[in-house]
């Protein structure tokens, strides 16, 4: 008995310990990691929440706090709502400071198939938990989910992975503007299987693209746009020109736009 008291004695030791390894005092309240949903909320509903006054919400069951990587905070929960019981999943990363402010990762399913991933900066003033910036928006897998994220410098590095349809949103929001045709939705935004490059950041600041995809399928007799992307992709491919700064993204999109405009005589720019 004595045996096993001394046992339990140094696992909550060791615990405390872990979590103040890996975690600034921002992080934490009365001696534990801030609620994992907690976090959620500040991010996603732009909210303040006075940790003292915070209470863990009825409806939720914790059933889990097994994660894939041993940094993160959190669990797998049951959410139950109008008789329906939902299986989520939250969990934070503590990435670094950033000046006073907290950098994390935090990645969440709300009982769906999306795997949702956000990076952003928090803030604590005694017991009050802020959200100082949202530094991406909402990502899902392929569709600009967080792949990696650190801070070094006093700078957020991280990286999305994206598909086709990011490269003229990113042109647009980094470089140039582009003209871009009206039916751009036939490049792809799906979260799954369509994942050809990484984008890389510091801050918000763009830094490049980096294509990782193998060669991209080519129909010969398919004239649309995401035909063209994959026609130059391959090219750039093939010439090993696989990282890809602002310049060259402009002159991958113009080089898309001229392929399809070829073959589309009615739309000019």
């Amino acid at each position: 008995m004595k045996l096993k008291l001394i046992s339990i004695i140094i696992l909550l030791l060791f615990s405390k310990e872990m979590y103040a390894h890996i975690l600034p005092k921002e992080l934490m309240h009365k001696g534990k990691p801030i609620e994992a949903i907690c976090i959620k909320e500040v991010i996603e509903q732009q909210k303040n929440i006075n940790l003292s006054e915070y209470v863990f919400p009825s409806n939720i069951s914790v059933i889990s706090t097994k994660a894939y990587d041993k940094n993160l905070i959190g669990y797998t929960y049951l959410y139950h709502e109008n008789n329906i019981t939902y299986e989520c999943e939250v969990f934070y990363k503590y990435l670094g400071k950033i000046n006073d402010k907290i950098a994390i990762f935090i990645t969440y399913r709300d009982g769906g198939t999306g795997i949702f991933t956000r990076l952003a900066l928090l803030k604590r003033d005694n017991d009050i938990l802020s959200n100082f910036a949202n530094i991406t928006l909402e990502g899902d897998r392929c569709d600009a989910g967080v792949e990696m994220a650190y801070v070094k410098d006093n700078r957020l590095h991280y990286t999305l992975n994206i598909g086709s349809a990011h490269f003229p949103e990113l042109c647009n929001t980094h470089g140039k503007n582009i003209n871009i045709p009206h039916n751009i939705n036939n490049l792809s935004y799906s979260a799954v299987g369509s994942c050809c490059a990484i984008a890389k950041f510091e801050d918000n600041e763009f830094k490049s693209i980096e294509l990782t995809s193998s060669y991209l399928e080519i129909n010969s007799e398919d004239q649309s746009l995401q035909n063209c992307f994959a026609i130059i992709y391959n090219q750039y491919l093939r010439k090993n020109h696989t990282s890809i700064n602002i310049t060259d993204l402009e002159k991958f999109m113009d080089e898309v736009f001229l392929l399809y405009n070829t073959h589309h005589p009615l739309y000019r720019e």
